[in-house]
């Protein structure tokens, strides 16, 4: 069966957690087509280049949203880039629409890419955001988020929440739902690329850069300026930029995925931003975090804050950022908690959902 799977290229948590469901369809012997786009469309092709023939890629650009430098610039920039999303969605189903009836698609799975899909196909789309948060937590824009989800829900079979659907990590923005239809709404428990390595934690800390520009950069920098307060400790950094600027010892440009899985699998303690698909990562390997939410995220921010609370992790913002404080503070908390879910059981639940289309 030839099956096309859209994914956002707004970072690369999108494209690592779609991976594993990606892997478990190219093993069941169907062809897959991943629609994405830039840094996310790259990573796919490395990641599945040994699968040949049965994996077609796409460049089909998404949305063009670029970060702030300052967080109080972020939703001024969202608002008043409303028209030009709305138009590229709408280019984007136009464009996808032309494929689908080239490729003649039997399902479609759709990483927060929410022009992917065909009104006569079985259509699902993968996302944890069906609230969407603004930086002053005004809960009537919030709420009414939730008709925008549900009118996009209308055209989808169905909508996978990488989350669990009882003390979820992602809070109010996938659980307690007025408006979306709960028939439509599926909990498949977390997803992740990383496995967990059976080897001594022998690293303190492990700091991985990542994010959009500019917040990469400015991250970057905060981090390398401070790496003199870690004196003592057992530390690597990598900046997640391929022949970018590490001195091969403890800053590292770009591990490979088997080289960050082990890292992270070392680590006492691991710094990251709160990127949800990073944060997934965290759960499966059981670490204690130290998280720095991307500015000008609500959802960054609120997740790190929920988990903060729940003492599985520490979080500080950017601009307060203190490398030695934090790393201590981290060591101290719970970390995340062994449920004994597995990627089998994510995989097992996707299966029951999706896989009477498959037949």
């Amino acid at each position: 069966m030839r099956i096309a799977c859209g994914v956002c290229s707004i970072g690369l948590g999108h494209a690592t957690r779609t991976l594993p469901i990606i892997r478990w369809l190219l093993d069941e012997g169907h062809e897959v087509d991943i629609i994405s786009h830039g840094r996310a469309l790259e990573l796919l092709k490395r990641e599945l280049e040994e699968h040949g023939k049965n994996v077609g890629f796409v460049d089909l650009p998404d949305y063009p949203l670029r970060y702030p430098e300052h967080r109080e610039e972020f939703f001024p920039r969202v608002v008043l880039g409303l028209p030009r999303m709305a138009s590229s969605l709408i280019e984007e189903h136009r464009r996808y629409l032309a494929l689908h009836r080239k490729n003649h698609y039997r399902l479609v799975l759709s990483d927060n890419r929410y022009g992917v899909f065909e009104a006569h196909t079985p259509s699902f789309l993968i996302t944890h955001q069906l609230r969407i948060l603004n930086p002053w937590r005004v809960r009537l824009l919030e709420e009414l988020t939730q008709v925008y989800t549900a009118f996009i829900a209308k055209y989808f079979t169905g909508v996978l929440v990488p989350d669990f659907e009882e003390r979820g990590m992602t809070g109010i923005m996938s659980h307690d739902l007025r408006f979306v239809p709960r028939d439509k709404v599926f909990y498949i428990g977390p997803i992740t690329s990383l496995r967990r390595r059976d080897v001594a934690e022998d690293v303190d800390l492990f700091i991985t850069i990542s994010g959009p520009e500019p917040q990469r950069t400015i991250f970057e920098r905060m981090v390398l300026s401070q790496l003199d307060d870690l004196d003592g400790l057992n530390y690597y950094v990598s900046l997640g930029v391929p022949g970018g600027r590490g001195d091969g010892e403890r800053v590292l440009s770009y591990l490979s995925t088997e080289e960050r899985e082990t890292l992270m699998s070392r680590s006492r303690v691991v710094l990251s931003r709160s990127g949800y698909s990073t944060v997934m990562d965290l759960f499966f390997l059981g670490k204690r975090a130290f998280l720095v939410p991307t500015p000008g995220q609500p959802e960054q921010e609120y997740i790190a804050h929920v988990l903060d609370r729940r003492g599985w992790a520490h979080t500080q913002d950017q601009e307060h950022l203190r490398l030695r404080e934090g790393y201590e503070t981290a060591l101290r908390t719970h970390g995340f908690p062994r449920h004994g879910w597995t990627m089998e059981d994510t995989i097992q639940r996707v299966k029951e959902i999706v896989g009477e289309h498959l037949e």
